[in-house]
């Protein structure tokens, strides 16, 4: 998984994302917990890899930045749909609770009504900005 730092008590990395340029996932442990966070990133086997050797994962969080209509665009820019993340979830091991945000979305509620239809097991949520995720 790379390099890590200490910050504050806590123990920071990367993971690896699919992109049109350089993007990055991060892990974050607080002893007891670990958050994963991405964003800009579409369906990739290497964050996969690298997050199955994660361990205690408390909370996931994925953006998702065009709607399902622009599937072939969100491929072809290495970005997530709701169908996609839904897709992606499903990799999901352990029993995180799951955040998705939307970034890019010019039609915020078109996209909310396609996030609720997310099938995933895990306790989601769609997150605002400004939002805190104590963990």
């Amino acid at each position: 998984m790379g390099q890590e730092i200490n910050l504050g008590g806590r123990r920071i990395g990367m993971l690896p994302a699919n992109l049109h340029s350089l993007a990055v996932g991060f892990w974050i442990n607080r002893g007891g917990g670990t958050l994963v966070f991405t964003a800009d990133m579409g369906p990739c086997e290497e964050f996969w890899l690298a997050y199955e050797k994660l361990s205690d994962v408390t909370h996931f969080t994925a953006e998702c930045s065009f709607p399902n209509e622009l599937e072939v665009l969100a491929h072809k820019m290495g970005y997530l749909t709701p169908a996609l993340l839904d897709q992606e979830l499903k990799r999901l091991s352990g029993n995180p609770q799951v955040f998705a945000t939307i970034m890019k979305a010019p039609d915020k509620s078109r996209m909310l009504g396609q996030l609720a239809k997310i099938t995933s097991d895990h306790d989601f949520c769609v997150i605002e900005r400004g939002q805190i995720i104590d963990f």
